[in-house]
């Protein structure tokens, strides 16, 4: 949790069993005895039906009021009974169920607020308004309010099925779900769907909300220096200084409603405002040089007033929705805020269940999808297992030439050091670097200047494997010359970067990102048969240059996606002729390595282990006992090393 002076930034509670936590909740109020806000009544009476919810509201006192909703976060959060209290002290909520960056009201305001909300819903329900009207001004205003630290959604969610809902077993359920994991999924009273409206009520007493926008209209504040401290008057205290500078970050809209109504009430817009040729703003480096210690305590309380307000609009929209001031335009028509809250709330309700519901339908589409290649899967295993399949056959010629290849690159990984100095090193880094860039992509050029700024701007770093550098550019000469492989690809986790268009990087000053993915990937060198030998040369930083060669593989194959091999006997693939977009994948048998390892009986075709059967769908790789598979990036660059 971020934790600053003014505010803890409220997160989302870890992952705990919150299922657990409303058992546990439910058992509690169903055993517990004499609990003071119940009056010596059941729990389950209270809640069985509206005239019981009704005598329960109308004689809750203040008191009471805040012990059982304390009572009931306290035992959500499984807090200690002693520690059932407010603990929300200047919680902000970012882009959480309140809106972006909501700021509740002070916390010393809070219980005075808290208790507004019950001497309104007391009011309500002597007043025979229905009790979704009553449970909606509780719910919303307590999220509004935000009293704890956290879970105020499932205390509010809660609150909001006890008024609402009879307390049987299908009440029970619906209430369990409610504060489950995705409790907001099923019930979301949500004041911030009218956040914007809300905030107009008090732009419209302040004479801020014209829909004219004219140059002397003061739209907000103005700080010529963003990111720097405040300076403010010498008997400021730090304490002030501390809350006005995160009021001012945190909540910058309502913090201007505070300045600007001390600019007017001080009659300072002379010298505090400064008008822009389509609007005014408020001078806040100006005005705080002159702020003493009384100024400052003046816009702090107004603002304190202004959050207290914003809930008290809430509260009221509710209480009295055919008051001329809860009047709000909506596509033209006028309607009672209250009118179009319940609106907002049912859209989004109905927009969660359809994505809920889609969501299902796709999940269940999964996995008819995934029985359905798992039986595909399962057939073709057990053609293979009668035999069918094509396999490839390696010729002696192509074991040897694969044998003398290794032989040699087993030889160049050996590093000698070298008594060279640091300068004559860069100058070597950049030559061989700047062929090597050449040999790995081929898409673009790379400028010998822009790979000269590169080894400069790393010279410290790339320096400390200069060795590895110089052998892996020998090491990629003698696999191409070699005359072994039919393709070279490379690929790349970062699909994007190895794409950068020619006239692009001729336009950039650094591509240091750029180079850094091309001397990081994968390249590997495939032969007629299919056989594959991989250059890692994200492993070129490290003491032992061996591991940036992989030992050829038997057979490489290209897919749509990455291959997910995890207990599989047959996986399908797309191609078996590589093309930029696709995922690598490869398989090696026992049999081949020890054929490639071997110096016997190398006068005859050898054939592979890994079979191939195709269809409509794609094409099908039978997996070996003890085969070694690996899935790779994406194909980045693809080109052919002979006709």
């Amino acid at each position: 949790m971020e934790k600053l002076r003014g505010f803890d930034v409220q997160n989302q509670e870890s992952s705990e069993n919150r299922e657990q936590r409303a058992e546990v909740l439910l058992r509690f109020l169903n055993t517990a005895e004499n609990i003071e806000p119940f009056h010596n009544k059941k729990f389950e009476t209270i809640f069985s039906d509206e005239e019981h919810r009704r005598e329960f509201i109308e004689n809750l006192n203040a008191e009471e009021f805040s012990q059982l909703l304390s009572g009931l976060n306290g035992i959500l959060r499984d807090k200690k009974k002693e520690d059932w209290k407010m603990d929300g002290e200047a919680v902000a909520l970012e882009s959480m169920f309140l809106g972006t960056d909501y700021v509740p009201p002070r916390q010393e305001e809070k219980p005075e607020l808290l208790a507004e909300v019950l001497q309104t819903a007391r009011a309500m329900s002597q007043e025979g308004k229905n009790m979704e009207d009553i449970a909606l001004l509780i719910s919303s205003s307590l999220n509004a309010i935000h009293p704890y630290l956290d879970a105020n959604g499932r205390t509010s969610r809660m609150i909001y099925l006890l008024l609402t809902k009879d307390l049987g077993e299908e009440g029970k359920k619906e209430l369990r779900a409610v504060l489950s994991e995705n409790g907001r999924d099923k019930v979301n009273i949500d004041p911030g769907l009218i956040q914007g409206e809300l905030t107009d009520l008090i732009k419209n007493e302040l004479g801020i909300n014209s829909t004219q926008i004219l140059p002397e209209t003061v739209v907000g504040l103005w700080r010529e220096k963003q990111g720097e401290d405040l300076e403010f008057g010498n008997d400021v205290e730090e304490n002030q200084k501390k809350i006005f500078s995160e009021l001012l970050k945190k909540d910058d809209e309502y913090f201007f409603f505070a300045v600007k109504q001390y600019v007017d009430n001080n009659s300072l817009e002379s010298r505090y405002i400064r008008n822009f040729p389509r609007f005014s703003r408020v001078l806040v480096e100006d005005l705080v040089k002159d702020l003493d210690s009384e100024g400052v305590n003046q816009i702090l309380a107004n603002y304190r007033n202004f959050k207290k307000e914003y809930v008290e609009k809430l509260i009221g929209c509710i209480a009295d929705p055919n008051n001329e001031e809860y009047q709000v335009e909506i596509e033209g028509q006028k309607i009672p805020l209250k009118t179009y809250f319940e609106k907002r709330i049912k859209d989004e309700q109905d927009k969660r269940t359809e994505e809920e519901r889609l969501e299902k339908e796709k999940t269940e589409a999964e996995q008819r999808e995934k029985e359905r290649i798992e039986q595909k899967e399962e057939a073709v295993k057990i053609k293979f297992a009668y035999g069918e399949g094509d396999y490839k056959f390696f010729e002696p010629s192509e074991i040897k030439s694969i044998q003398e290849v290794e032989r040699e690159l087993t030889g160049m990984t050996q590093i000698e050091q070298q008594e060279i100095s640091e300068e004559q090193k860069i100058d070597i880094l950049k030559k061989s670097l700047f062929a090597l860039a050449g040999k790995i992509n081929s898409n673009v050029s790379i400028s010998q200047e822009q790979i000269d700024s590169y080894v400069e701007n790393k010279k410290t770093e790339l320096a400390e494997f200069f060795a590895q550098f110089q052998k892996i550019s020998d090491i990629v000469n003698f696999i191409e010359n070699s005359g072994t492989f039919e393709y070279k690809i490379h690929t790349s986790s970062d699909y994007e970067i190895p794409y950068a268009e020619q006239e692009y990087l001729e336009r950039q000053e650094d591509i240091t990102r750029f180079l850094d993915e091309l001397f990081s990937q994968s390249v590997y060198y495939v032969s007629p048969s299919g056989s594959a030998l991989r250059l890692k040369l994200f492993e070129i930083k490290s003491k032992e240059l061996s591991g940036v060669i992989q030992p050829t593989t038997e057979q490489i194959f290209y897919n749509d996606k990455m291959v997910d091999y995890t207990d599989k006997k047959v996986i399908q693939v797309s191609d078996i002729v590589p093309e930029q977009g696709k995922f690598v994948f490869e398989i090696t048998t026992p049999g081949f390595r020890q054929k490639v390892l071997t110096q016997e009986n190398l006068e005859q075709t050898t054939k592979s282990g890994v079979g191939t059967i195709s269809d409509e769908e794609g094409i099908y790789v039978n997996i070996p006992e003890g085969a070694t598979l690996h899935s790779g990036w994406r194909v980045v660059g693809v080109k052919k090393l002979k006709e």
